[in-house]
């Protein structure tokens, strides 16, 4: 069921959607592209897989995943923002990826569909965290694994100067790039009030299918990488 603040984060994605990537670029300095070339390394695809990528925004992982894959893949991108949907159709090319609205804590797709199922930056920005995550664990077979890369805390050497440009670097600029008022002191804000790390785990235990849970952090633990699989 959508809830008011699920709604009013609809809302925001859909009003900064074409400009969204042209913010990330900027943003991250470039960093988000091989942040999730990493990840897809980390979760070591082989070709042939059914991926299903949650929170799909404009795309960027399900193409990064067609690439590596040299298109012998399927995959499935969902977004609840029907304007992020229509800016990844514009971009896509290929006939291996197929963009439509969901909602991550009740995916339109059967149990037991696929071999990788991810989510990247977007964990945060669901108000009922454990029913996503129960959610994708349920559509992902039996020996398949959950991905999923979010913002975290940095260590204590570069938190000061992240938490300097979180709170006032980024807001200016991404609200010059988008002209939205609000959206790039709402998303920082929320970075920095994730639970990350141990804590996350925690959270993600919450799904008992879900084993060997590990965590790795990059960027002085700017971004970190969950891997599950599911037993």
């Amino acid at each position: 069921m959508k809830t008011e603040k699920s709604e009013q984060i609809k809302k925001m994605f859909d009003e900064i959607a074409k400009k969204y990537d042209i913010a990330n670029n900027i943003l991250s300095f470039g960093r988000h592209y091989s942040w999730k070339k990493y990840f897809i390394k980390q979760l070591g695809p082989t070709l042939g897989n059914a991926i299903l990528d949650v929170a799909t925004g404009t795309g960027d992982l399900a193409f990064a995943f067609a690439k590596a894959l040299d298109y012998d893949c399927t995959i499935k991108g969902v977004d609840f923002s029907e304007v992020m949907i229509e800016v990844a159709k514009s971009r896509n090319t290929s006939n291996c990826i197929e963009f439509k609205i969901g909602d991550a804590t009740k995916l339109d797709f059967a149990t037991d569909t696929f071999d990788f199922v991810t989510i990247t930056f977007g964990i945060r920005n669901i108000p009922e965290i454990e029913k996503a995550i129960a959610e994708m664990t349920r559509v992902l077979k039996s020996g398949g694994k959950l991905g999923i890369m979010e913002f975290g805390t940095p260590d204590a050497g570069f938190y000061g100067i992240y938490k300097f440009y979180a709170k006032y670097i980024m807001p200016a600029i991404g609200k010059l790039l988008t002209k939205h008022p609000d959206a790039y002191t709402y998303l920082p804000q929320t970075s920095l009030e994730f639970p990350y790390g141990k804590r996350f785990v925690e959270i993600m235990q919450t799904s008992p299918e879900l084993k060997n849970i590990n965590f790795t952090k990059l960027q002085f633990g700017v971004v970190y990488i969950y891997i599950a699989e599911k037993g």
